[in-house]
């Protein structure tokens, strides 16, 4: 894959992170198979008609009518998606993204393990690779291949390297140059899956590998059931996961002999709901960690809008002959519970930081009405606990697709199903995804692995698997509040020719970010449910076209844009979502 390391980049005072007026684009046609994309993976696109640079200036100038070109041809009047969502301008030809705080740079491997060489170098390993940096990351020799095929690592208290090929367990003696099977992790004969690197050695030596398994559902609708939105002038699938039936369960394989044996977890794990009452759930990618006092607790991403996690510590179990037996933590987990921590169907990491002993976890928090608008991947934050996860502070925000900058954000009120709306509207030309993060620790360093994808990259697009390098200081600091531009324009929405009424809403990267709710209530739309979503998008999921006046976007003392909207005709409407 070809990785694009350059773009344009305008400060923004909220954030360590130099951002342009628009993210970069992250696609899900990219998705390896292993780790399944969530949207269809042949999207039809057409090229947009006319010139990127041209709508741009059109913009910053206010003009909302129709303009003629040098030679005197008419030019088509901008959509709003022109103006407002689509202000995309080429990427410049060198370049890089900046950061006021540490460093990023395009990741040599995806879904690798990132692990201290012996020799005082950082490896990256995985996919059967490795690669070495001798400056803490900025820069990576070039990937090697391995003996064996290792998806991913983990230093072993032995000094060894413990490495996974599948579910065949490895060891290596020197530093991954060669490797010997260890011994089978399929225990049982139960086969199932992990996120990749959640390999955890405990302070007992006991090796855990998590993992997850979906026994049933109905695959064979997944390609007829996923989301759809207009995406390029194109109607295009965006989400298919929690669409159709998907009941993923999960467990733990372990190992008391440093991956010669290993064993199976009693039962499996899968949400009960209200006792039941409220259904049972998906335990989907478990990440673990172990707890201060020994027990283990897995991570879940869940289709209920919030991550979950389940317990495990010492017990007593009935042997076959009555008596009780105990059995180390791992060995039988209790049912998962609800954080409040909001997230997406998408799975989390946590660590333990060496050098504090708190956690640190890496995930893609988005609200329910974010997720309901397709953004479910659209933004990642990490956050702090010092109290082995019952608390969470510092919330960070990493990086992020179309979705404003974010300190903490609040799950629904209540754990439900969180997906999108069946049809989402007229997505933003930079509409795509940042996902399956990783974290590594060097000293007082922190890394931080992940993926961006495109989904109609330009030479000079940022995509691609990712590493960002930031001091550990730096994830004990709140984000800082948004500080909105100076003048920030109001939003006013008029229908059917009468007097507008302004409508709530955040401007971020010269976007407006309204609620479904309050446009509907200014409509005299009925809903049921909320997205939060840019206005144009908003609009067209409601089934209306929109203009939009921008004359008056830059005023000194009553900023203002005025988008005026119209019902779609029968001939042209849109597919509709719930209302």
């Amino acid at each position: 894959m070809r990785i694009h390391d350059t773009r344009h980049e305008e400060k923004s005072s909220s954030s360590s992170y130099s951002y342009s007026s628009s993210v970069v684009l992250v696609s899900e046609t990219e998705y390896d198979d292993e780790y399944e994309d969530d949207c269809q993976r042949s999207w039809p696109m057409k090229p947009m008609a006319g010139s990127l640079c041209a709508l741009l200036l059109w913009a910053s100038a206010g003009i909302a009518q129709e303009t003629k070109s040098k030679g005197g041809t008419e030019m088509p009047k901008p959509s709003v998606a022109d103006i407002l969502e689509h202000r995309v301008p080429d990427p410049p030809p060198v370049g890089t993204r900046t950061l006021d705080v540490g460093f990023e740079v395009a990741a040599p491997l995806t879904y690798a393990s990132l692990i201290d060489h012996k020799d005082g170098r950082l490896m990256l390993m995985g996919g059967g690779h490795v690669c070495y940096s001798s400056d803490d990351g900025k820069t990576w020799t070039k990937p090697e291949k391995l003996s064996v095929a290792i998806d991913d690592a983990l230093r072993l208290s032995s000094g060894k390297l413990g490495g996974r090929a599948g579910l065949m367990f490895y060891v290596s003696e020197d530093e991954g140059k060669t490797w010997v099977q260890q011994g089978n992790m399929k225990a049982s004969g139960w086969s199932a899956s992990p996120y990749y690197d959640t390999m955890l050695q405990t302070r007992s030596g006991r090796v855990f590998l998590p993992v997850r398994m979906c026994p049933a559902g109905h695959r064979g609708l997944y390609d007829q059931s996923p989301t759809k939105a207009t995406l390029h002038g194109e109607e295009v699938g965006t989400e298919s996961h929690a669409h159709y039936p998907e009941p993923d369960i999960a467990f733990v394989y372990y190992s008391e002999d440093e991956g010669k044996t290993w064993l199976k977890s009693d039962g499996e794990i899968i949400i009960w709901h209200k006792d039941g009452f409220g259904g049972m759930w998906p335990c989907d990618e478990p990440n673990i960690i172990e707890m201060k006092n020994g027990d283990v607790m897995l991570y879940f991403r869940t289709t209920l809008g919030r991550i979950y996690t389940s317990r495990s510590g010492p017990c007593e179990v009935k042997g076959q002959d009555g008596k009780a037996v105990k059995r180390p933590a791992g060995f039988r987990f209790d049912y998962p519970q609800p954080t409040d921590l909001a997230s997406s169907y998408s799975p989390c990491r946590v660590r333990r930081i060496p050098k504090t002993g708190d956690l640190l976890l890496f995930w893609n928090q988005v609200s329910g009405d974010e997720i309901r608008a397709g953004y479910r991947r659209g933004r990642l934050s990490t956050a702090i606990s010092k109290d082995d996860g019952k608390t969470w502070q510092h919330f960070r925000t990493i990086d992020r697709v179309v979705l404003p900058l974010a300190g903490r954000v609040a799950p629904d009120p209540e754990p439900g199903m969180a997906r999108a709306f069946k049809f989402l509207g007229v997505l933003p030309d930079d509409f795509g995804n940042v996902h399956y993060p990783n974290i590594g620790f060097r000293g007082d360093k922190v890394i931080l692995a992940w993926r961006r994808n495109v989904v109609k990259a330009r030479p000079g697009d940022v995509s691609g698997p990712r590493l960002r390098v930031l001091p550990l200081s730096w994830f004990y600091e709140d984000e800082p509040p948004f500080k909105p531009p100076t003048p920030t324009p109001k939003l006013i929405l008029a229908s059917d020719g009468k007097d507008g009424a302004t409508v709530p809403s955040l401007y971020c990267d010269e976007r407006f970010f309204v609620r479904l709710s309050d446009v509907a209530r200014v409509l005299g739309r009925k809903i049921e449910q909320d997205m939060f979503a840019p206005v144009h998008q908003v609009l067209t999921y409601l089934g209306y076209r929109a203009t939009y006046d921008l004359t008056h976007r830059k005023d000194s003392t009553n900023p203002r844009v005025v988008a005026s909207v119209r019902t779609e005709k029968a001939s042209d409407a849109l597919p509709q979502g719930p209302k």
